[in-house]
């Protein structure tokens, strides 16, 4: 008999196969055993997730990912879309993130939101954040460390508030209403007001010759940063 639920590890990735048979209380069920099971082979890391054999709902979806984070100690990043050339630079980008908050020695060093800011919310944080949705315009993250934003950045961003120079902030899609890092401001950059776009292109905005400067994320960049 075929396996229901197929697991495979691939660099900074997780693939679950889910037999669309099943209900989804079945597939919470043997999920759950799964992960279960082989919590010690996996151990702690932060991974994307991607989800293939069936289609869940943004709400099974959260359960989903509930199931795996509660029985392992995996943390998901995020969900892998459809977009691969989005999904293989954000998974090379995460490898990288990972290294420099290093989440794996110091669990305190990050924390996550998983949601999307609206409305004039605001985040305010001393470590480093990760923020699992969208910034909206009027909406303000603010943080002493680094700021990945799993989603666009419309709204404001202050990395290394604390006058921290060397930290960064990236976003899949990056048209913030105002950036600074440390005592640096982006400039030359027009607010524009939030929309959806065909294509992302995954940025980070770093300090480099006294102003902040924002370029695509590659492994490279990451590499010309990671001594800073």
């Amino acid at each position: 008999m075929a396996e229901k639920i197929k697991l495979k590890l691939f660099n900074n990735g997780l693939s679950v196969y889910v037999d669309e048979s099943m209900t989804f209380e079945e597939i919470i069920e043997k999920v759950s055993a799964k992960f279960s099971e082989n919590r010690n082979f996996f151990g702690k890391k932060n991974l994307a997730l991607s989800i293939e054999g069936c289609t869940l709902s943004d709400r099974e979806e959260l359960s989903l990912i509930e199931a795996i984070q509660s029985n392992s100690g995996l943390k998901i990043i995020c969900v892998i879309g459809k977009d691969e050339d989005t999904d293989k630079s954000f998974i090379k980008a995460l490898s990288h993130v990972e290294k420099r908050i290093n989440t794996d020695n110091d669990e305190n060093t990050c924390e996550f939101y998983r949601g999307t800011l609206r409305d004039g919310e605001v985040v305010d944080t001393d470590k480093s954040i990760v923020i699992l949705g969208d910034v909206y315009p009027d909406c303000v993250v603010r943080s002493s460390g680094d700021i990945i934003v799993l989603g666009g950045l419309y709204g404001e961003a202050y990395a290394g508030c604390e006058g921290d120079d060397t930290a960064f902030c990236m976003a899949l899609e990056m048209q913030p209403e105002r950036l600074k890092i440390g005592d640096f401001l982006l400039v030359n950059e027009k607010p524009s007001k939030w929309s959806f776009k065909l294509k992302v292109s995954p940025k980070l905005a770093y300090v480099k010759g006294q102003k902040v400067v924002l370029e695509n994320v590659s492994k490279e960049l990451f590499e010309s940063i990671a001594d800073v």
